[in-house]
């Protein structure tokens, strides 16, 4: 079991590795791995029981118990090869377990293709990011997707799974990610996955709160940092965090849109039907290219935030 002043180190040198490597494309993920695992047992599932919802609950119970079997034995195996190696193992499972550098680079591609005026790549590349049409997507629309996407994904691809690791270790973080794979994968509010992924998107709900909640401190004081509105994003943070329909996901975009002084929000498309989101921030500035790029840098600065503060406690609970 690593102390807390260890895990600090651990986390700080996954985020450091995560900033410099990112996500090489030719590596083999140990997320497709996990989105692999759990189609297996939601086949299996499905199959042996009935009741969909059911069905649901024991296909997250047996991909979160066999994911976090696997990795508490590799971390025993790499504990019985000795200091180094048990180390190496918990900043690679933590490394996997966030994607800050994949996120900014995402985004800067949309932004990329904006610049070079070429709207349809643009839309091809956000449409990686987002769960909506993109085919007719205008470039200020395109703009809103991306910011979005960036603050949601702040704190599911990086706050949420550096909590974890803080409070639980590296299987914390491993353990997020296939939470948050299973509210990915069948948390959506369609008439097949209703019922079966009601327990996936429930346990992501729990799992999101108290990271995003914090995660709006950090948002803040990187509105700070980064010469942004700080006080404005708190006030929209707290003001319009839980008009959106997930209790955490709100709280990130609105703490974005208070910083950057924009509106996010409104009516999207999905599979042809409207639907029309609540408005967040007020549209103090109009959507544009750039604030893609200042999303990013705001991402980036809230997550090395979250990394400082939780690293500065794990020494103090050392002491």
């Amino acid at each position: 079991m690593m102390g807390s002043m260890e895990i600090g180190f651990v986390i700080a040198l996954a985020f450091v590795l995560d900033l410099v490597v990112g996500d090489p494309s030719w590596f083999p993920h140990p997320v497709r791995g996990v989105g692999h695992l759990l189609s297996c047992f939601e086949k299996f599932f499905r199959k042996k029981i009935k009741n969909e919802r059911n069905a649901g609950i024991a296909t997250a119970l047996a991909s979160l118990f066999t994911g976090l079997g696997l990795v508490l034995i590799l971390l025993f195996l790499s504990h019985l090869a000795g200091k180094t190696w048990s180390i190496i193992c918990s900043v690679m499972i933590i490394y996997f377990s966030i994607a800050p550098k994949d996120l900014s680079d995402h985004a800067m591609r949309v932004k990329k293709a904006l610049d070079a005026g070429n709207f349809e790549l643009a839309r091809k590349h956000v449409s990686f990011m987002v769960g909506r049409d993109t085919d007719s997507m205008s470039e200020s629309d395109i703009i809103r997707a991306t910011v979005e996407s960036v603050a949601e994904n702040t704190v599911d691809g990086v706050l949420s799974p550096l909590f974890w690791a803080f409070f639980l270790g590296p299987a914390g973080a491993l353990g997020y990610r296939i939470i948050n794979t299973l509210d990915s994968m069948f948390g959506h509010k369609n008439e097949k996955y209703l019922k079966f992924g009601w327990f996936s998107a429930r346990l992501d709900d729990v799992a999101n709160y108290i990271p995003a909640r914090i995660g709006l401190i950090c948002f803040a004081i990187s509105a700070k940092i980064c010469g942004l509105n700080w006080k404005n994003a708190l006030f929209i943070g707290l003001r319009d965090g839980q008009k959106h329909p997930s209790p955490n996901s709100g709280i990130s975009e609105a703490a974005m849109a208070g910083a950057l002084g924009i509106q996010l929000g409104g009516r999207v498309f999905r599979k042809g039907v409207a639907c029309d989101n609540p408005l967040i921030g007020e549209p103090n500035e109009i959507l544009d290219k750039n604030h893609v790029r200042l999303a990013c840098v705001m991402m980036l600065w809230t997550s090395g935030v979250f990394v400082l503060s939780g690293s500065a406690v794990s020494v103090f609970e050392f002491f």
